[in-house]
């Protein structure tokens, strides 16, 4: 099948593509992340009656801060307590933004709040890959990547810690929204020492983690196996997506996992 030509900004067309990757497998479930405006929800949704919404929120492991990803999936968002949440991580995003670019400022890399909202579209929330595009369009650093690489990854020189949600209570709150969820890519970057096979174990057995994100690109062949046997082994879901976060995130085509 040929590939599909469409417009970064055309969500809908992404919609499409999506649920033409699905194949009539019914779920929209792999980590393919954008954000969504209502009007575009409902299309998918009459386009598909199985799809599922995708939630992708910042938590916090017991570890120092470290941020985690945990995907929440479910028919229905409109829970009061995960919207509160949600607003609360939205905001942490927020007030970080200021304190970043002070950070960047003082390294010698001048960036407006101007030129990052410009990033930031219709998402309602702001994040650091807006800053990160940002700086690729002023000229900085050649992609995203290099950015988080040499200045935002999680403790660098321009990152500011924010607001995160503990991981139990992350899934606690999913949970109680009718929802399923999944730690995405636990073991990515050389985290593994934050999030151990013993901790791992503990999420899905005594707090009712449902899933692991195995086949991600920050994950070799060896973490994609030993991940596949500790899941298999506590009889969670196993999971595998992209992790698209739009074109300007590169070495994670959509449909690569």
């Amino acid at each position: 099948m040929p590939a599909a030509a469409f417009h970064p900004s055309s969500t809908r067309t992404l919609v499409a593509l999506l649920l033409l990757l699905t194949l009539g497998i019914g779920a929209l479930f792999g980590r393919a992340i954008w954000t969504m405006r209502e009007d575009e929800w409902i299309f998918a949704r009459t386009t598909n009656a199985n799809l599922v919404r995708t939630l992708e929120q910042g938590v916090a492991t017991t570890f120092d801060g470290v941020d985690r990803s945990l995907t929440g999936l479910a028919r229905d968002m409109g829970n009061p307590e995960v919207l509160a949440e949600l607003s609360r991580i939205r905001e942490g995003r927020e007030h970080r933004l200021r304190p970043v670019l002070a950070k960047l400022a003082a390294l010698g890399y001048e960036l407006s709040e101007e030129q990052v909202r410009a990033q930031v579209g219709v998402s309602p929330s702001l994040g650091r890959p807006h800053i990160a595009d940002a700086l690729v369009e002023a000229g900085y650093l050649p992609d995203r990547n290099a950015v988080f690489d040499r200045l935002l990854y999680d403790g660098g020189p321009a990152d500011v810690p924010r607001y995160t949600t503990p991981l139990e209570t992350a899934i606690a709150l999913i949970s109680a929204a009718g929802g399923s969820s999944v730690l995405a890519h636990p073991w990515g970057r050389g985290r593994r020492a934050q999030l151990p096979p013993e901790y791992l174990t503990e999420l899905i057995d005594d707090h009712g983690l449902d899933g692991l994100e195995v086949d991600h690109q920050d994950h070799d062949e060896a973490t994609r196996k030993e991940l596949r046997a500790l899941a298999n082994r506590l009889g969670a879901v196993i999971t595998g997506g992209s992790d698209y976060h739009g074109t300007g995130k590169v070495d994670h085509d959509l449909g690569c996992n």
